[in-house]
């Protein structure tokens, strides 16, 4: 995994559900831990499942790490906008 400062981010996309393709996220420092944020959400999220990170969505793509996933925080909903959901990983 790529060395992060408090304040960056790194894009990339990961993989929560072994049978779905990678999705867009978000990799940041939090305070507890590493902290993915999925660009489109993902519905049940649970402590213990693992994340896999890779470089692309599809093709050749490449894995550059990934965790189990020690907690996560339900995505809000504000009329038809969703926010995304985040999951951290200590």
């Amino acid at each position: 995994l790529p060395t992060l400062l408090a304040d960056d981010r790194r894009e990339m996309f990961v993989k929560v559900r072994s049978t779905r393709p990678p999705q867009a996220a978000w990799l940041r420092v939090g305070a507890s831990g590493y902290e993915i944020e999925l660009a489109g959400g993902e519905e049940g999220v649970s402590p213990g499942q693992a994340c896999v990170f890779y470089d692309a969505a599809q093709g050749q793509s490449r894995v550059l790490g990934g965790g189990f996933i020690a907690g996560a925080v339900a995505a809000a909903r504000s009329g038809a906008a969703d926010f995304p959901a985040t999951a951290s990983r200590s």
